[in-house]
């Protein structure tokens, strides 16, 4: 099978004063089609950074990141949804974000609600909503987006 995405090894480096600290060094992964795969480690050891460095939000210093396919992440707790919107305006946008049209995007809303158990507050502000409320819809929603692989950075962190 073909890889879905590919590390070769990969190098970020932060420069604090005048030391130099390896966020990642020497990352070399090889994901294929079907696997599913974690992260594990300590605090500051480096999985939000490879995270985001695989989706793209960060530019390795050395190395490269190859993926095959449509990506999403979801890092942390409603990333990506906005505080003074409703549910059903955050999901319009975003849906949007993720290249859909409206009509896809409605034809997803029953399930999305549905998934988080959160259909009667479809009207509701998001800033509105309990923490595991706020981790339900995002996480739904991220579910809900069609893409070949998924990155989940402490997503349900905060779940009620």
């Amino acid at each position: 099978m073909l890889d879905k995405y590919l590390i070769k090894p990969v190098k970020k480096t932060e420069s604090k004063h005048s030391d130099i600290f390896y966020a990642l060094k020497g990352i070399n992964i090889a994901v294929r089609k079907g696997e599913k795969i974690a992260l594990v480690g300590d605090n500051g050891s480096g999985k939000s950074t490879l995270l985001k460095t695989i989706a793209g939000l960060y530019r390795p210093n050395q190395g490269k990141v190859i993926v095959n396919g449509k990506m999403v992440l979801l890092a942390g707790f409603g990333v990506g949804m906005m505080n003074d919107l409703t549910i059903e305006e955050n999901l319009y946008l975003y849906g949007a974000v993720y290249g859909m049209d409206r009509e896809t995007i409605r034809s997803k809303i029953d399930d999305i609600l549905d998934w988080a158990e959160l259909r009667e507050f479809f009207k509701a502000q998001y800033k509105t909503l309990s923490s595991g409320m706020r981790t339900r819809i995002a996480f739904s929603a991220t579910r809900h987006i069609e893409a070949d692989i998924y990155l989940l950075d402490e997503a349900l962190t905060a779940g009620d």
